[in-house]
């Protein structure tokens, strides 16, 4: 399955040598503000909302790096913001661990789901976003909120952003959602 991971451009040899790893083995800091905390043993993947979680990543002037990549399914768990909305429960101490056969559901309601890590092997491409670029970074979403009701409604077209980004850089991504918004006017 080809999902994709945002962070910063600044970690890009790291990803090509040593692939994706969780919190627990870089030992960097979380940078996910939400109300759900994320796991030290997890690295989170989307289909749709790459460019936001690299947002999140991305420090200062740092570039936003998305890596797509190939994972296994049989590795895959929900995110634990989906694991909370299923559940309505909200609690603080969600562990994807607990819900695996979950992680489908995670993906099609949500567009995130998580896995122990990604080797390097299985990093396909890497595409930097100029931080500059506030056009493309907000064409292709930057702004979501990755919650079910966003996915539902704006899922499809993030994902065709991303898939135009890796087929043809930023300016082809951009084009994509300019031909989507100009359909709505």
């Amino acid at each position: 399955m080809i999902l994709y991971h945002g962070t910063m451009s600044s970690h890009r040899e790291a990803i090509e040598r040593e692939g994706l790893q969780p919190r627990a083995v870089t030992k960097r800091r979380s940078n996910w503000k939400g109300a759900i905390r994320s796991k030290r043993g997890f690295v989170y993947l989307t289909d749709a909302y790459p460019v936001y979680f690299a947002l999140a990543a991305a420090k200062g002037r740092d570039d936003l790096l998305i890596a797509k990549v190939e994972v296994d399914e049989t590795h895959l768990y929900p995110d634990e913001d989906f694991i909370a909305y299923a559940m309505s429960c909200g609690q603080a101490s969600v562990d994807p661990a607990d819900h695996q056969p979950l992680w489908q559901e995670s993906l099609t309601r949500n567009g995130v789901a998580c896995t122990p890590s990604i080797s390097a092997e299985r990093i396909l491409d890497c595409r930097v976003i100029c931080r500059k670029s506030i056009q493309v970074i907000l064409a292709t979403g930057g702004d979501a909120q990755p919650t079910p009701l966003n996915y539902r409604v704006m899922g499809g077209f993030y994902r065709r952003c991303i898939e135009r980004l890796f087929e043809g850089g930023s300016d082809a991504a951009l084009e994509e959602a300019k031909r989507y918004w100009s359909q709505r006017a």
